[in-house]
């Protein structure tokens, strides 16, 4: 299974989970709202990032450690999460519905309207 449900998510981040949390989302996005100890990789860069993502996980984590996958709406990490998948990460997960269902479902304080303004932007 490539997915976790927010549920799962939320309660990893809680109870500070041994884990990565990648954000997708373009740096901009990132830089408005975010969960608490995520790194940003757009999607777009992502596959030219594998290596370092690959040491970085060997030097502070191993090989087994989750990575956890976000971004708006849950279809860009599901792409992130597959591709990071194909090139040996078993353990990356995909955020059900991204931090919009986050904001919505877990917690009703993240800035979900700035979310919806910011994407608007690039459209």
């Amino acid at each position: 299974e490539i997915r976790l449900s927010l549920v799962g998510s939320e309660m990893c981040i809680r109870d500070s989970i041994n884990a990565e949390y990648g954000d997708v989302r373009e740096p901009v996005q990132f830089s408005i709202c975010s969960l608490p100890d995520s790194k940003n990789i757009p999607l777009s860069k992502l596959e030219s990032h594998i290596q370092s993502l690959k040491e970085e996980l060997k030097a502070h984590h191993n090989q087994n450690t989750p990575v956890f996958v976000m971004c708006r709406r849950g279809v860009d990490s599901q792409t992130a999460t597959k591709l990071l998948q194909s090139h040996g990460f078993k353990e990356a997960k995909n955020v059900q519905g991204g931090l919009t269902a986050w904001a919505s479902q877990i917690d009703n304080s993240f800035p979900l309207l700035l979310i919806e303004l910011n994407q608007s932007q690039f459209f």
